[in-house]
This record gives C-alpha cells, sequence and structure tokens, in this order.
C-alpha cells in the first residue's frame, strides 16, 4: 500500500542541545515517505553542521539557511512554502515523536476528509528528557459543530496546552489559507500568536484527536517568560478580526463568538491572576502592569482620545452618559473618567449587570433601565450570555437557532427615553459625554435629543455592523445625522467613531477667550431631586466653578504676559529716548 507523502517543516535557530534528538525521533517514524524541510535561522552555534551531517545521510532531509535571522514567524512561514504534499507538519527542534506518531494521525485524517487538523494528546518533559506533566485538556477542544468548535478552543484556558496542535498533522492548503490570514497579526514579540492560528485552522475545517500520548513537548529552563498579561487586549483582538471576516461563520455566530470572547476578558483565569499582582483599581481591559494615563479601558482606546479632546477644550472632569454601559471597567468608555474624579449616570437594561456598578461606581447614578422612544415597560431577554441579552425576541430566537445560548429568564423592564432620563437624573442640563451601544437603536436614540435645549459636547457611538460575508458597514446615517447636528468626525476606532460638537472644539486653542459663566442655579425644571440626584447636580455646579476658575487663570497669565512685554517695550522705549538725548545735547555742546 503505497504511503502518501508528508512534509515536515523544522524552522529553527541555536538547536544543538537537543537537534539531534529530534532528528532522531523524526527519521524513526514508521511512516516513511516524508520530506523533512529544514531552515535555519542564521544560527550561531553547530547546528548548521550537524543538520549538514544529517542530510548527507538522509535524502528525505532538504537544508536551507537564511543569511540573517529574519524572526521565527517569517521562518515558519518559509518552510510551509517550501512545502509540496498535501500534508503538512511543523517540528520543533527540542520535541520528541513517538515512532507511530505520523501513521497514526494519518489514519485520523483518511477517516474523514473535513478533518483538517490531527493530533494527540501529549506529554511534557524537562531537559532531561523526563517527563512532568501529561496534557489531556485538549480532549475537550473536538467538535463536529463550527460553532461548539470554535467556542471551545475561546473558552479553554491558555496554559492548557491549547497553542500545542499547531506542531499536529494538517491538511497543507488549510495551513496555507490559515497562516495567511493570521500572518498580519502575527509578531514574534506578541503572545498568543500559534493560539490564534489554531482557531483559524478550526474555522475550516474539523479537529480530530488520538487518544494516546505519541508526542513530548519539551520544557526549556531557559524559555523566554512569557507576555501573557501584558498581550492579553492583543490577543483577543485577534480573535475578533479573525471572526469578523471569516466567511464560515454567520452573522448571529460571530456575534455570539464576540460575546463569549467578552465574558473570557472578565471573568477568565488571567482576570483572577492578576488580581493576585494588581490592586482592583488598576484592572483595565489590558491588565496593564504599570498605571499611568495611558491607561485604557475602552474596546479601542476610545476613552483616551476622549480625554485628549475634554482636555483641549479644559474641560478636566467631563459628566457622562453612558448608555449600554455593560460593565464599570471593562470594555468601557467612561471608566477612565470616573478613575479621574469625573461622576455621571450608567444605564444597563441588565439587571444581572447592574450590581457591579454599584460595588465599583458607588459615586454614579446607576440605572437599570432601556432606552426607547417613549416610556413603557418591555421584556428583556436575558441570555446564558450577558452581552447577547435583548429586548428583540426576533434575535433572541436567532442566537438560540445559530449558537449554544440559551435564553435564562425574561424580565419585565421600565423603558424611558434618553430625554426623560437627563430632565430627572442630570437637571435638564446633558452631561458632556455621551457614549452609546445599543444595538440598533443608536440612531433612533440619537434623533430623539433635543439639541435645542441642551447637547452632549462628546458623542461615542458604535457605528460598525455585522454582514453575512463578515465584511463589517460603516452605519453613514449616523455620521450624516450628527454632522446635520453640528458635530464634527474627530475620530474613528473601526468600531465606535468619536464626534465633537464643532462650535466648542473651535474654541479651544484661542489665544483670548472670553469668559462668560452663567449665574448658577439648580437645574431642577420645576422637579425634585432625589439625594444622587442632587449630588451630581452640586457635581455639574462644581464642574462649572472649576472650568470658570481654570479660565480665569488663563486669562490672568496672558494678561501677566502682555503686561511684561508693555514694560518692557516702555523700558525699551525710555533708554532710546534718553540715549537720543544725550546724543542731542552733545550735539549742542559741540556747537
Amino acid at each position: 500500500m503505497n504511503q502518501p507523502k508528508v512534509s515536515i517543516g523544522m524552522p529553527l535557530y541555536n538547536g544543538e542541545k537537543f537537534i539531534c534528538q529530534a532528528l532522531d525521533s523524526l527519521l524513526s517514524q514508521t511512516h516513511e515517505n516524508f520530506e523533512l524541510i529544514i531552515s535555519d535561522n542564521a544560527s550561531t552555534d553547530s547546528t548548521r553542521s550537524i543538520c549538514l551531517d544529517y542530510a548527507n545521510h538522509d535524502k528525505r532531509i532538504r537544508f536551507y539557511e537564511n543569511n540573517e535571522n529574519v524572526g521565527a514567524i517569517k521562518n515558519f512561514q518559509i518552510v510551509l512554502d517550501l512545502a509540496s504534499s498535501d500534508y503538512f507538519m511543523w517540528a520543533a527542534c527540542d520535541d520528541i515523536w513517538e515512532p507511530s506518531y505520523i501513521s497514526k494521525l494519518i489514519d485520523i485524517m483518511n477517516i474523514d476528509k473535513s478533518i483538517v487538523l490531527a493530533f494527540p494528546i501529549f506529554s511534557v518533559i524537562d531537559e532531561n528528557g523526563i517527563e512532568i506533566s501529561e496534557y489531556l485538556d485538549i480532549l475537550e477542544l473536538p467538535s463536529d459543530d463550527l460553532y461548539q468548535r470554535l467556542s471551545n478552543y475561546i473558552n479553554q484556558y491558555e496554559q492548557l496546552g491549547k497553542s500545542n496542535p499547531i506542531y499536529g498533522l494538517m491538511q497543507r492548503k488549510y495551513a496555507e489559507s490559515a497562516f495567511k490570514s493570521v500572518f498580519n497579526l502575527m509578531n514574534d514579540n506578541v503572545w498568543g500568536a500559534d493560539m490564534l492560528f489554531v482557531f483559524q485552522l478550526l474555522t475550516l475545517g474539523k479537529l480530530a484527536i488520538a487518544e494516546e500520548i505519541l508526542f513530548h513537548k519539551r520544557k526549556l529552563a531557559t524559555a523566554p517568560s512569557s507576555n501573557m498579561l501584558t498581550d492579553w487586549h492583543s490577543y483577543f483582538t485577534g480573535y475578533r478580526y479573525l471572526i469578523l471576516n471569516s466567511t464560515n461563520i454567520s452573522e448571529y455566530q460571530k456575534k455570539g463568538l464576540n460575546a463569549e470572547i467578552y465574558e473570557r476578558q472578565i471573568n477568565s483565569n488571567i482576570e483572577k491572576l492578576a488580581n493576585k499582582i494588581l490592586p482592583s483599581y488598576l484592572h483595565s481591559r489590558e491588565y496593564t502592569m504599570d498605571y499611568s494615563p495611558q491607561l485604557s479601558y475602552s474596546q479601542s482606546g476610545e476613552d483616551l482620545i476622549i480625554k485628549f479632546i475634554f482636555d483641549a477644550i479644559g474641560i478636566h472632569k467631563p459628566r457622562y452618559l453612558d448608555i449600554g454601559a455593560y460593565h464599570p471597567e471593562i470594555l468601557s468608555n467612561t471608566a477612565l473618567f470616573y478613575q479621574n474624579g469625573s461622576h455621571g449616570i450608567n444605564v444597563e437594561a441588565n439587571p444581572y449587570l447592574l450590581d457591579n456598578f454599584f460595588t465599583k461606581r458607588p459615586k454614579d447614578i446607576n440605572l437599570n433601565l432601556g432606552v426607547g422612544s417613549a416610556s413603557n415597560k418591555l421584556d428583556f431577554y436575558v441570555m446564558s450570555t450577558p452581552t447577547l441579552s435583548t429586548f428583540s425576541q426576533e434575535e433572541v430566537q436567532k442566537y438560540v437557532a445559530e449558537t449554544k445560548h440559551t435564553l435564562q429568564e425574561i424580565i419585565p423592564i421600565q423603558v424611558e427615553t434618553i430625554n426623560q432620563i437627563v430632565n430627572q437624573y442630570a437637571g435638564g442640563c446633558f452631561p458632556e459625554l455621551l457614549s452609546l451601544d445599543v444595538e440598533g437603536l443608536d440612531l433612533a436614540i440619537l434623533q430623539s435629543i433635543d439639541y435645542q435645549k441642551s447637547y452632549p459636547i462628546v458623542i461615542c457611538v458604535e457605528t460598525i455592523s455585522f454582514s453575512e460575508t463578515g465584511e463589517g458597514e460603516k452605519n453613514h446615517q449616523v455620521s450624516d445625522f450628527l454632522t446635520s447636528q453640528g458635530y464634527l468626525i474627530y475620530a474613528d476606532t473601526y468600531i465606535n467613531t468619536i464626534f465633537v460638537k464643532e462650535a466648542e472644539w473651535k474654541q479651544q486653542g484661542k489665544k483670548y477667550q472670553s469668559i462668560n459663566v452663567q449665574p448658577i442655579s439648580l437645574r431642577t425644571n420645576g422637579s425634585s431631586l432625589d439625594p444622587l440626584s442632587l449630588a451630581y447636580e452640586v457635581d455639574r455646579l462644581s464642574t462649572q466653578l472649576e472650568s470658570a476658575s481654570n479660565q480665569l487663570e488663563t486669562l490672568i497669565h496672558q494678561l501677566e504676559i502682555e503686561k511684561q512685554k508693555i514694560n518692557a517695550l516702555e523700558s525699551s522705549k525710555f533708554w532710546k529716548l534718553r540715549k537720543f538725548w544725550f546724543k542731542l545735547k552733545n550735539l549742542f555742546k559741540s556747537k
């Protein structure tokens, strides 16, 4: 029986210590029909001579070397590009394979042609070849269902060996397709690139696991430390990019998977690890180790952009109205401002998410409300993944049909208009910042604001949608409407667009500004304020006073500078006149 040919790609650098063990185990495979492609990444030890010696004794080995070190990821690509067989696998220069590794994985793949990746359970060995542990958790990853398979991979903890299937046996055409999709996300200095590749491969077909130990992954004492904490955000952003651009995943499956990614960021083991390292107030979306003004809680750094706008205008503690707030810190456009002393109103329809706000935003007004076109009560559908909860019964039906998520509960929730919320809880004066993320209702809410009466200075609103083809489309209706209301687009992060009131923005940067402080009074619109609303109104007045004080200090400073210039000019004129007087006096004396 003819054996199908397999291409083995070994990218390596300075592997002299274990390369012989690795090559011996590969050359001892019972499946003998393979080519072993070695790409030496400009090693500085004896790796080259060892490989050439093996190549001289076994014609299945093809040895290549780079003139300079091109980086690990590029070297992985080189051996893949040189492969010529239908089946392909990468091999590290310090691992060990059982003799039946290739043959048993090929047998599995021959059972079902929709299998694109096969891998066994494996053990971890130390530098002496002694077994440290066995990894059985990868048995939980396979599924014939696309959504379940991707969900399993997203939700498995990263330290349980989920990256190692990158060394499994693959159908080469799918490996090339996955590598091409992920290549732009890969970086030698970024943690998690191997897992993004495996995830992309799983969008193309099934994963099969051989339920016996056929592979031994060597753990080196000198291995570089993980960048897991610092690269956590980039890692999950990579998942979102792959999901968004996949043509194999339906619209509602994409929403479901993205919701699971958000949940991982909030409830994952990495957060538990961060809790042991960082004080609670330092837990941003990116789990940044060093708290600084550059800390961002937003999805794509929107809060830092917004802060820059307000700093330029001269509002250092803007009030905010956060509709669809979701979480007090994770993926929040207002958390940074709360940390800096601002306060505002958070509106969240899901009552189970609101407890976090009472705990972490006690100085804010936190409301369990929906926002709509009229005041009434509507059924709110609570899903197993909170980010998918919605007022739309149609969306719930699609989530249940196309994803693994289930409907947990239906709760009647009070719905109010945005103007009612501003009147009752902000004294009728719109907060300076509006953050809006209400799927499908953003434009209607924006159109309901009475801009002639009161308006936000900065608006951050989600303006990207999903499509069946995986290509998000910008909602130009939102941009067109806000432009017609006197806003300009200051920044766009692809997911969200940040608008600033043009008249307010043009005031910043002017050398002289008149100070026009309105008479201070409580804006209650004839209605009584509860204690929280009263505190909010006091905070608004304090902000107004602070802003006026800052403007006054600026003007005083500018006047002082002008005074010094005038004094300097007068002094110069005095000495020039005095000098002319003496010249004139001497002239008359000479005559």
